[in-house]
């Protein structure tokens, strides 16, 4: 089941394969309590009004045992190679501070899982280096957002237009490099049917979670690294269960038949 405000969004996540998707906001989600075995959000929290009401509703939905994913990039983490470096972190500031809600709250979920005592929560950090500029949706529109920033008042005109044409010459003799750092954040909800105050494994609840095809964690690292643009191959390899590659597999193919690979990196 897939969920988002947006009626494209939701269109696309049929598109991918996901046979159950309703627009709802994640703010008020439309189920009943305890209703699925794990919730995960893509890219999500930075873009809300209210992240942690939304983790709120994630953990209402899931049953006892299941598990929360959140999988967001942290752009106070961000880099640019341009040659002047002052204005590239002014227009990355920009990124991270005013064009998004919650642009920099990535390194802070997994504090935000254990206030809600989830125990056993796990991060890992993951960074996409880009050097073609073409690759994940044109590097998130990054050579607008000198522009972009300029319309709501917090650069010169002349300077947006420095910006790009630096940008446009990094990109021509080869030095452009960008990078920035997600965070996959993951934890399982205490199952009072194992004792009190005992929380099963993650390990125990992704198998089980993967018997049924519904692994919230396989399925957000598989979907979340195929849509950066990281290769079928570099996907597989990053799994850390080395039994459950076969699942992650099909379950990529299955929501991206027709995906082809971009010439990106990670560190």
């Amino acid at each position: 089941m897939g969920a988002d405000s947006s009626l494209t969004m939701a269109g696309t996540m049929r598109k991918g394969g996901l046979a159950h998707v309703t627009v709802a906001d994640g703010h008020r989600l439309p189920f009943h309590d305890s209703c699925f075995d794990g919730a995960w959000a893509d890219r999500v929290l930075q873009h809300v009004e209210d992240p942690e009401q939304v983790i709120d509703e994630m953990t209402r939905v899931v049953r006892p045992g299941g598990r929360i994913v959140l999988a967001d990039p942290d752009y106070a983490t961000q880099v640019l190679d341009i040659e002047d470096q002052h204005l590239a972190t002014r227009v990355l500031h920009f990124r991270a501070e005013a064009a998004l809600r919650n642009g920099t709250l990535a390194h802070r979920h997994p504090g935000m899982l254990a206030a809600r005592e989830l125990e056993d929560v796990t991060v890992e950090a993951r960074t996409l280096v880009v050097r073609d500029p073409t690759a994940v949706d044109n590097v998130m529109g990054l050579r607008t957002w000198a522009h972009t920033a300029t319309a709501r008042g917090y650069l010169d005109q002349s300077e947006a237009d420095r910006f790009v044409a630096q940008f446009d010459q990094a990109v021509r003799t080869g030095r452009f490099t960008y990078a920035v750092t997600f965070f996959l954040t993951s934890g399982p909800l205490q199952d009072v049917r194992h004792g009190l105050g005992h929380t099963p494994s993650a390990k125990t609840t992704v198998d089980q979670m993967v018997a049924m095809l519904t692994s919230a964690r396989l399925l957000s690292e598989a979907v979340l690294l195929r849509r950066l643009g990281f290769s079928e191959a570099q996907c597989r390899r990053s799994l850390d269960y080395q039994q459950d590659r076969g699942t992650a597999s099909a379950l990529m193919k299955k929501s991206f038949p027709d995906a082809t690979p971009h010439r990106s990196t990670s560190t």
